[in-house]
């Protein structure tokens, strides 16, 4: 499920926890071992979506609620006050839906990256069908194509989110780098995560297989 040994990265609250949140609860789609995310019961998707209450369903709610939520809206309040509601599921659903689309978005192809690196074996993901399914009563495609593969950023990267955060952790962090590096923040490259309108860093620059 995980293909490979766990490793520690620092990201950013709100989208780059969201990009990452739903990154996460994909891994049994590409894995190839369910259809859906809530079938895969022990990821936090599947357990919030699960009939019978529990502290673990509601710990899973919780932390969705806020994935959904900004800094400013959330404030001090402990994740028992969020609200998990149908909206809140609906919207999460629709997220991992279109972050799972089986085909390649058009942002993967015009990467930057050359013809033989570009994505060499193909993974589980949702088909078309099955995503226009769930996103008939609202919402748009997001980016998250590119969550079909595995993206190592997500593990390897050290620090993800905006260029204003991988910057300040580095400036924190500087004596862990090599003199001649002056900026922390790297674009992402291979699927065009800085062409979005919320742009995605990492404090590594990868060239080798940043898909897989």
């Amino acid at each position: 499920l995980w293909e490979g040994r766990f490793k520690s990265v620092l990201v950013e609250d709100g989208y780059a926890a969201r990009v990452m949140a739903a990154y996460i609860d994909l891994n049994p789609i590409r894995a190839g071992m369910v259809k859906n995310p809530e079938e895969y019961k022990w990821c936090s998707y599947g357990e919030a979506m699960q009939p019978k209450s529990s502290s673990g369903r509601k710990i899973a709610r919780d932390g969705i609620c806020r994935l959904l939520e900004t800094n400013e809206e959330i404030g001090n309040k402990p994740t028992e006050q969020q609200v998990w509601n149908k909206g809140a599921a609906d919207h999460y659903r629709m997220m991992l839906f279109a972050d799972g689309e089986e085909i390649f978005a058009e942002d993967i192809h015009a990467g930057d990256l050359p013809d033989s690196q570009k994505i060499k074996r193909v993974r589980k993901g949702f088909r078309r069908k099955n995503v226009e399914k769930v996103l008939a009563k609202g919402g748009k495609l997001s980016f998250g194509e590119a969550m079909r593969c595995r993206v190592r950023y997500f593990s390897d990267g050290m620090t993800v989110g905006s260029r204003e955060f991988v910057d300040q952790v580095f400036i924190k962090s500087r004596d862990r780098f090599g003199k001649n590096r002056k900026t922390g923040a790297r674009p992402m490259r291979g699927v065009g995560w800085t062409a979005k309108q919320e742009k995605i860093y990492s404090m590594r620059q990868l060239v080798k297989n940043v898909l897989e």
